[in-house]
């Protein structure tokens, strides 16, 4: 395992700061509404490469409980596209695709991706109450 320099751990440090109250203040799931704080954790929706630019990037990360947060790796690139449409639909003042673009690198995905996904998210909640 490679050691983190200074300049990275300190980096490391701050965000993980920074991510602890973001979990305070969204308080749960923002898939699911899971809410014990226990079983929450960060996640962040670009790709590996862009991790590091993503760790205290509003448009980049949703607050998951376990059961999500595992349910979006397993689905690779359609949990990615699954978790910016919970973004948008939970916190829609937060949403940047231009943002997610220039982390990622590239243009997928494009906002009619998005909005379908939300429509399937949307239809999904109506069909459960």
């Amino acid at each position: 395992m490679r050691h983190a320099t200074k300049k990275r751990a300190a980096l490391n440090r701050v965000a993980a700061e920074w991510r602890h109250k973001f979990l305070l203040e969204i308080g749960r799931c923002e898939r699911c509404n899971h809410a014990y704080l226990g079983h929450l954790s960060v996640h962040e929706i670009t790709n590996a490469h862009a991790r590091q630019h993503a760790l205290m990037e509003r448009a980049a990360v949703l607050v998951v409980c376990q059961y999500c947060h595992a349910r979006f790796h397993r689905k690779g690139m359609a949990g990615k596209l699954e978790a910016l449409a919970y973004l948008y639909h939970r916190r829609g003042y937060d949403f940047d695709l231009d943002k997610i673009h220039a982390l990622r690198g590239d243009n997928w995905p494009e906002l009619s991706e998005v909005m379908l996904e939300v429509k399937r998210i949307i239809e999904g909640e109506r069909d459960e109450s």
